[in-house]
């Protein structure tokens, strides 16, 4: 800046001291577009990558051009006057950092680097860096917390209301991969209170599976199934891994899940169970009690998942009673 200027017109404004700092300043200021004119002060200002945007006027005749250091899209326009919109800086950046999510190098859980350190390896603004993570927190792929900075939230799981979803269908429908690691299978005797729900006899033979289901390799859910091993015969000696036990029963032993009774309690997870979830003792998780049923009423499992609390949302349809 000239030190011997003492003032600017209505449409302008002087700026003193460190030129980075003070159009950063401005660049926080509630408003519309900060203008720029000229070839000395645009190329000093994208030296220093404060150029978010630029405009492109374009006339049959006469041309103008200038730049823009707020938030709108970069746009040229034709000999008839219509916008030709192409992507922005900001844009860009949003789907770079959406790559790089998707690719594990930001894996679920986990928090962003600072924003001054994004922009630095990124060599964009950090008000570019801003509007882009707000792009990708409007789409869900990110979270912040007022704290802490910025973070890639754990993929989230749950039926959709009234509907009966198995881990699995709910994992492919939103796009994920559900995966299952068996961490104990076994045939013993029923205990009196599973006997009681599953409608067999005390001591009665059952099968008992232990699963830690994940998406992308995300630990979600502790998931313990006991079944008459009249019904899960066929299971015994088959390998469970990444396979939903809904489609097994139905392809292995000709048993369809219909519905199920199903109640949640938010409880304090076991050391075992926190260290399994990846998360820190003490920390919340969603336990899900169920007694699925076929088409002929019979029980034909019963099921205790053990959810990360952040990572599982119930849904309900209530009505009134009239």
């Amino acid at each position: 800046m000239l030190g011997t200027l003492r003032g600017g017109d209505w449409n302008a404004e002087l700026l003193r001291g460190d030129v980075k700092q003070a159009v950063e300043r401005l660049k926080q200021e509630p408003g519309d577009c900060l203008f720029v004119g000229g070839v000395t002060l645009p190329q000093a200002l994208a030296d220093l990558a404060l150029i978010d945007e630029y405009v492109f006027d374009v006339q049959p005749v006469s041309g103008t051009s200038c730049t823009k250091c707020r938030r709108s899209r970069m746009q040229s326009r034709d000999w008839y006057g219509e916008a030709v919109k192409t992507p922005t800086i900001t844009t860009r950046v949003s789907r770079e950092l959406g790559t790089a999510i998707n690719h594990g190098i930001y894996q679920p859980g986990t928090r962003l680097p600072g924003e001054r350190l994004l922009a630095e390896s990124m060599h964009v603004s950090r008000s570019t860096i801003r509007m882009a993570l707000e792009d990708l927190e409007r789409q869900g792929r990110v979270a912040r917390s007022p704290q802490r900075g910025w973070f890639v939230p754990s993929p989230t799981v749950g039926e959709p209301p009234s509907t009966l979803e198995s881990f699995t269908e709910m994992a492919r429908q939103r796009g994920h991969t559900p995966t299952a690691e068996v961490l104990e299978k076994s045939v013993r005797s029923a205990t009196l209170d599973e006997a009681n729900r599953l409608g067999i006899a005390p001591g009665t033979e059952v099968l008992e599976l232990v699963r830690l289901r994940g998406m992308n390799s995300t630990p979600i859910c502790v998931d313990r199934n006991v079944l008459p091993l009249a019904i899960a015969q066929a299971l015994v000696d088959l390998d469970l891994t990444d396979a939903s036990l809904y489609e097994s029963l139905q392809t292995q032993c000709s048993v369809s899940i219909f519905r199920s009774a199903y109640s949640v309690q938010a409880e304090t997870p076991t050391a075992e169970q926190a260290a399994l979830l990846r998360i820190p003792q003490g920390s919340p998780v969603l336990v899900g009690r169920e007694i699925a049923y076929d088409r002929t009423g019979a029980p034909v499992l019963l099921g205790l998942n053990t959810y990360r609390g952040d990572a599982y949302r119930f849904h309900a349809d209530l009505y009134r009673a009239e």
